[in-house]
């Protein structure tokens, strides 16, 4: 049995294991992985999502169009495709996490190879999410699909968890410190040595991040698929907010239509510039955009934390790990399995397969009385839009009561220029915050706590300070906070959006 506290002292030669991280291996998981992700994209962009799981934000600024039927072969070709990938990478990732484990209760597996078999499972179940993504409406009505992917994913859930025990401490995944010999790394220490054990230099604070967004990103997505959920969701956590935000807009503006003094204009001034970037927040986190950047920043964060150790054991590692031999081979020739699935919908007659349910079956199929449908806008140029002669006659409905107002207000928010740039705003932050973490985090990996709960913060009160002061800054040149109240009078092309359908909320 290897002593722990002296390899933490000299650190320990990294060995192969072709069956972890051969060159085929991981080319396998990475290339299902972003072929996945790449068909989520491609069917948002090419209008191939169903309608209920599109937002307002993604029809009505994104301008992203919903599923048509004329479409329904390519619809159900992408399915299919998309259900073999994800059913294939959820059976591998409970393979390979066994596989883990099987080598921490042997105490023969690596802090390197243990990270790949962790962070391979983890890009397994951003796979698998996406595929929640674009698969929702279809498995609603399908229980025994839906039932044992989610037994999988449940299963997988608890093994990560599990899996990211050890990473908690400090010393986990060090490449190099000065007592090492030269051909000695961190890496190459036995795994079991950080079950449960910090060594007295404490727990790594990106590793609670980890486990805060592994968590997060399965309760969302998993309670998307449930009608209850959403119900409890909305009625419990959306309303209660809207209501509060509304309530406080609402009240400064009838203060200033009443007593007609500056500071209340400029009491109301602020309380919108609250008001706008929390509720394109929510409707941003609602919308299918949200869903993307969730399994796309889970994957990037998964692919560095294999790619990068990989490329620092090289040295030692590299000349057999990067050799063909038939265990390489094997899992790339397996990819062929969704290809026949492909095949087989592009080459049955379309008229053999059952049709996918149109929207009106899919609502008429799902408990809508938990959201009231809403009508959303498509602005016109000459829009004329003004919050304060509508807030001053408006009272919030109760969280139990969202009407037709609230459809109102909706339209007059996204006909609304000022609030389609706050959106945009956040999709640009989202990308900018992340190239900057993740490239940080790159540079740490193997060189100690990457610290990126700090850099999170730091982003985040960035992001604060620009989307809140900039709306602060904005409003008085919008006709949403203009002084005096305009006719609102919006032309538009009514765009239907049932928020019963809206399975990303």
């Amino acid at each position: 049995m290897p002593d722990c506290s002296s390899l933490l002292i000299s650190g320990a030669v990294s060995k192969p294991d072709t069956e972890i991280s051969g060159q085929g291996v991981i080319l396998a998981f990475l290339l299902s992985a972003y072929i996945t992700l790449t068909a989520v994209l491609l069917a948002y962009i090419g209008g191939q999502i169903d309608e209920d799981l599109l937002g307002p934000v993604d029809i009505v600024i994104l301008r992203v169009k919903p599923f048509h039927p004329r479409k329904s072969r390519l619809h159900a070709t992408l399915r299919a495709a998309t259900l073999a990938l994800s059913d294939q990478q959820i059976v591998t990732g409970i393979a390979i996490m066994g596989a883990g484990f099987n080598g921490l209760i042997q105490q023969s597996i690596s802090v390197y190879h243990f990270q790949t078999v962790l962070y391979l499972a983890w890009m397994s179940s951003s796979v698998h999410l996406s595929a929640l993504t674009i698969l929702a409406t279809y498995l609603h009505n399908r229980k025994a699909l839906k039932a044992w992917r989610l037994a999988g994913m449940a299963t997988l859930l608890v093994l990560l968890v599990i899996g990211l025990i050890p990473t908690a401490s400090n010393d986990w995944g060090i490449e190099f410190w000065n007592s090492m010999p030269a051909d000695h790394t961190g890496w190459g220490i036995p795994a079991h040595c950080f079950w449960f054990r910090t060594w007295g230099d404490g727990v790594n604070p990106d590793a609670v991040l980890g486990f805060l967004i592994l968590i997060v990103s399965y309760i969302w997505k998993v309670g998307a698929l449930f009608n209850w959920s959403r119900r409890v969701f909305y009625r419990y956590v959306r309303y209660p907010l809207d209501w509060l935000l509304e309530k406080m807009v609402s009240s400064l503006a009838k203060q200033y239509a009443k007593r007609r003094k500056w500071n209340w204009l400029w009491l109301f001034r602020t309380a919108l510039s609250i008001y706008l970037p929390l509720t394109a927040l929510l409707e941003v986190g609602a919308s299918f955009s949200a869903s993307v950047w969730l399994s796309a920043l889970g994957l990037a964060f998964g692919t560095m934390e294999i790619v990068i150790p990989r490329a620092q054991n090289m040295q030692t590692t590299g000349e057999e790990e990067s050799a063909w031999t038939f265990g390489q081979l094997v899992p790339l020739i397996l990819l062929v399995q969704p290809l026949g699935a492909v095949l087989e919908h592009v080459w049955i007659p379309h008229e053999d397969r059952q049709g996918p349910e149109t929207s009106m079956q899919r609502r008429t199929n799902r408990d809508e009385n938990y959201e009231p449908e809403r009508e959303h806008a498509r602005p016109s140029k000459r829009d004329e839009i003004n919050l304060l002669q509508f807030f001053r006659s408006y009272d919030p409905p109760s969280c139990s009561q969202r009407d037709s107002q609230t459809s109102n207000l909706h339209q007059l928010l996204f006909a609304s220029r000022l609030f389609a740039a706050i959106v945009w705003f956040i999709q640009f932050s989202i990308l900018g915050a992340a190239t900057v973490i993740f490239t940080l985090n790159g540079y740490t990996i193997g060189n100690g706590s990457a610290g990126n709960w700090a850099y999170m913060l730091l982003a985040l009160g960035v992001f604060i300070l620009l989307v809140f002061g900039g709306t602060f800054a904005m409003i008085p040149f919008s006709r949403l906070g203009a002084k005096e109240g305009l006719e609102s009078h919006v032309s538009h092309e009514l765009v239907h959006y049932s928020a019963s359908g809206n399975s990303n909320a």
